[in-house]
């Protein structure tokens, strides 16, 4: 019988013919249209723009960590310097290089940390292929390769004395076990050199409005932050806005006079008008 159907699906005499199956049938492959692949690649887009600046975070905050530890450490130094030298602060400079390295305060503390990585926040894109003390030595390498600055208002110069230096002198050191509030004064910022070349500095001066030139030497590297060193070792992470606002008279007024201790900003930045950097009371 020549119509009849065989179990294997074809006819016979025509062997030929291949077998019928359902477009649904098992071992059916089918690709993906136009449209579904526009929506996976827009899904995987979303996915990207909310994850990647999270990923971003989470990498500065790793850095953040990283140049927290570094001041800690150099706030280690620091205790170390001033007690070998029965509590003496510590001059931003020397006033004139002396060919040999160690002109500068993180010169004096290095031999303390016996690395200059510790100098380096990684936030930083600064050069360090060479060391300060490189033979020859380059005065700039020390004073501007470091990511670090001095508060020098806040640890190095008052007003009384200036008026003990001698003319063309460097300006007298003073005893930090005066200062009346060591674990709230900043004594190194996070800087930047604020001539956009990416160095760094050697110290920061005065809070000048919010576009001056010593204002930018502020660097706030971490999540709209900086970290900051205090003079009693420990180091915190503060908020752009609110060390900017602190500084700024005009946002957080303060005036100078009996009592004057109980302005934030007198007890953390600066206080210029006593020998010990200390307010009244």
């Amino acid at each position: 019988m020549y119509g009849h159907v065989f179990r294997s699906g074809r006819t016979k005499g025509n062997p030929s013919v291949p077998p019928r199956r359902s477009p649904l049938s098992p071992g059916t492959s089918r690709g993906f249209t136009l449209i579904e692949l526009l929506v996976v690649i827009a899904i995987i887009a979303i996915l990207a723009a909310i994850l990647f600046p999270v990923f971003a975070q989470a990498r500065e905050k790793a850095r953040q960590t990283s140049c927290l530890s570094n001041l800690r450490q150099q706030g280690t130094a620091f205790q170390m310097y001033f007690q070998d030298y029965d509590g003496s602060s510590i001059r931003d400079t020397s006033w004139e290089p002396n060919q040999q390295g160690g002109w500068c305060w993180n010169g004096w503390i290095q031999p303390y940390v016996k690395s200059e990585q510790l100098f380096y926040c990684p936030s930083h894109g600064i050069p360090r292929d060479r060391s300060w003390f490189s033979n020859p030595y380059d005065e700039n390498l020390e004073y501007r390769g470091k990511s670090y600055g001095i508060s020098v208002y806040g640890a190095v110069v008052s007003q009384p004395l200036l008026a003990q230096a001698a003319p063309g002198e460097p300006i007298p050191s003073w005893n930090v076990d005066r200062l009346k509030f060591p674990a709230e004064r900043i004594l190194l910022y996070e800087v930047v050199a604020n001539d956009e070349s990416g160095w760094g500095d050697n110290g920061w001066w005065v809070y000048d409005g919010p576009t001056g030139p010593e204002t930018k030497r502020l660097a706030f590297r971490h999540n709209e932050g900086m970290n900051v060193l205090f003079f009693d070792g420990h180091s915190k992470w503060y908020k752009k806005d609110f060390l900017l606002n602190l500084m700024d008279a005009n946002i957080t007024p303060r005036a100078r006079g009996a009592g004057d201790c109980r302005y934030q900003y007198y007890r953390m930045i600066y206080y210029t008008w006593s020998e010990d950097m200390s307010c009244l009371d």
